[in-house]
Formats: structure tokens, sequence, C-alpha cells
């Protein structure tokens, strides 16, 4: 797919320039530029994220590893020794980890 941008006779030869002292075509050398100007875009919003994620984290606290376990009494029956429990335990705390 082509697409045709009109630009000032002077940015065309800058650009031109440009393409050339890298050995790259001018569409080479656009294509190259839109790209890293995508990467700094999702660079960018990656930082964004890991900011956001960090603050989540600080405000949650440390993990607890050592909750107080509920009297075994106290559970209704269909919790008592059922083995999801401890899976489901461990995948709430693995969710928060960092990488």
């Amino acid at each position: 797919m082509w697409t045709t941008i009109k630009v000032r006779r002077e940015v065309k030869e800058a650009l031109k320039r440009e393409a050339e002292a890298r050995g790259l075509t001018l569409s080479a050398f656009l294509a190259l530029v839109a790209e890293q100007f995508r990467l700094e875009r999702l660079e960018a919003r990656l930082a964004e994220l890991e900011e956001r994620v960090a603050r989540l984290e600080e405000a949650r606290g440390p993990p607890t590893e050592d909750r107080a376990e509920p009297p075994v009494g106290e559970l209704p029956s269909f919790v008592r020794d059922n083995p999801w429990l401890e899976v489901l335990r461990k995948r709430g705390r693995e969710s928060f980890k960092k990488p």
C-alpha cells in the first residue's frame, strides 16, 4: 500500500539527503522513522504502566505470607480439606509479583 504525502520541496530534499547518508531509499528511511516513532510511543506507554503498577504495589503493601488460618470448625463443609483453596491462594499472590 502506498501513501502520498505532500511536503515542501526543502523538506523532501533534506529527507532524501538524510536517507542517502544512511544508504537508504527515501521510502525505506521514512518507514524507519515511522517505526522509531511507534517504538518511542510504546516505550512511553510501557513506562507509564510500570509506574502505575509500582504505585499500586506500594499502596497494597508487602505481601503477607503469614495469614492466620481460620479454625477448621468455623469453615463450611465444602471448604474443609479443599485442595483448590491453596491453588487459589497462590494464584492471588502470583498475580501481584514483579517479573
